[in-house]
C-alpha cells in the first residue's frame, strides 16, 4: 500500500466525533500533546501538505481522545515515508507572489457548529512561502460567504507580504494576484452591486473590497482541479491529494 494512502485512510476516520467521550489518559494527553507540537514545528517550517490535519488535530489538545491519537500517528507514519519531500526555491523567473485561497462550506469533518475551513497559500520564487488551514469564527450562512471570508484571511496577509518585501528592498508588481475558485464570491469583492447579499457578513471582511479598488490585489478564477489551498480545507481522495502535493510543488529530493 502507498504512503498516501495510508495517510489518507487515516483521515477517513473522519468526521470526528466531538461528543464522544473516549478520553486518553493523562499520558497519552501529554504524549499526544508532545506529537502535535512536533508536527506543528514541521508543518510551520517546510511542509504544506501538513497544514489541515495539524490544524485539526490542535483543536483537541486540551481532550484528546483515541480516535485523535489514532490519526497522530497516521500523520507521523506519512511523514516517515515522505522525507524526502522538501522546497526548491529558484532565482530564475517566479519572481512575483502569487496567491491561491480556498473554502470549505460547513465541512463536516467536525460535527459541532458546522463551520466552514479556509486555507491559503502563497508562493514566490518556484515554492510555497507562506500557508495556512484554519477554521472560520464566523458561521458561514453560504458557499459565497464561506469563500469571501477566505478571501479575505489570504489578502491580509497578502498585505503583509508586501509590507515585508518592500522593507527588504525586494520589487514586485501590483497588483498581487489571488487566485480563487468561486466566482460569487470574486464578484463581490469586485462589483459594489453584490454587496447587499452579504450585508449581514462582518464589516472587517469587506476590507477586501479596498484592496481590490486600489488596485493592490487583483481576483483571478481558477478551476478547482488547479487550487493549490484545497488539500488545505478538507480531507481528499487519493487523486485529489496526489494533485495537491504536484500543486505544492513539493520535491521529492532533498534541496542541496
Amino acid at each position: 500500500m502507498s504512503m498516501k494512502l495510508r495517510f489518507l485512510r487515516y483521515l477517513e476516520q473522519i468526521p470526528i466525533d466531538a461528543n464522544d467521550d473516549d478520553l486518553l489518559p493523562l499520558s497519552g494527553k501529554l504524549e499526544y500533546q508532545s506529537i502535535i507540537g512536533s508536527l506543528t514545528y514541521r508543518m510551520q517550517g517546510t511542509r504544506p501538505d501538513l497544514a489541515y490535519p495539524v490544524s485539526l488535530l490542535s483543536r483537541f489538545l486540551a481532550r484528546p481522545k483515541a480516535i485523535h491519537m489514532g490519526i497522530a500517528k497516521g500523520v507521523l507514519r506519512y511523514i516517515r515515508r515522505t522525507l524526502s519531500y522538501s522546497l526548491k526555491f529558484s532565482r530564475i523567473g517566479n519572481s512575483e507572489p502569487i496567491f491561491y485561497t480556498d473554502s470549505d462550506f460547513a465541512g463536516p469533518t467536525l460535527q459541532d457548529g458546522m463551520k466552514s475551513t479556509s486555507g491559503y497559500v502563497g508562493y514566490l520564487a518556484g515554492a510555497p512561502i507562506i500557508w495556512s488551514s484554519k477554521r472560520q469564527t464566523a458561521t458561514a450562512t453560504s458557499s459565497t460567504e464561506a469563500e469571501y471570508i477566505g478571501q479575505f484571511n489570504a489578502m491580509k496577509h497578502m498585505v503583509h507580504i508586501g509590507h515585508f518585501l518592500t522593507e527588504l528592498s525586494i520589487p514586485y508588481s501590483t497588483p498581487m494576484t489571488l487566485f480563487a475558485d468561486n466566482q460569487g464570491a470574486q464578484a463581490t469583492a469586485r462589483n459594489p452591486e453584490y454587496y447587499s447579499r452579504l450585508k449581514h457578513v462582518a464589516i472587517a471582511y469587506h476590507y477586501q473590497r479596498e484592496l481590490v479598488e486600489e488596485g493592490l490585489i487583483q481576483l483571478e478564477h481558477i478551476p478547482t482541479e488547479d487550487m493549490a489551498a484545497d488539500g488545505l480545507t478538507k480531507p481528499l481522495p487519493r487523486v485529489k491529494f496526489n494533485r495537491f502535493i504536484e500543486l505544492l510543488q513539493l520535491n521529492t529530493k532533498p534541496a542541496i
